[in-house]
């Protein structure tokens, strides 16, 4: 099941981990950092980040973070995820 990810149950800190870990074969590098300013280039974009570096890249990913509101109803946070769910 190549690219695939599934792991029902999980909490996410430990899915995270697993998936970082199971790309480390593929030498996919991941840092947290903030890009200031990123362009379009022939060759793919150049980027500059928080802290000066500016290294090139041939794709860039947009991760803006996801935030699910809850409607406030008593009892929602016991069964959300069990029986209670949102539609993305």
């Amino acid at each position: 099941m190549h690219g695939y990810l599934t792991r029902d149950g999980l909490p996410p800190a430990e899915l995270l981990r697993i998936a970082r870990e199971e790309l480390i074969p593929y030498g996919v590098e991941y840092r947290k950092t903030v890009v200031t300013e990123a362009r379009k280039e022939n060759s793919g974009f150049h980027v500059v980040l928080e802290g000066g570096e500016e290294p090139a890249a041939r794709k860039l990913l947009l991760a803006t973070g996801v935030t699910d509101l809850l409607p406030e109803i008593a009892g929602i946070t016991e069964f959300y995820g069990k029986s209670i769910h949102h539609c993305p």
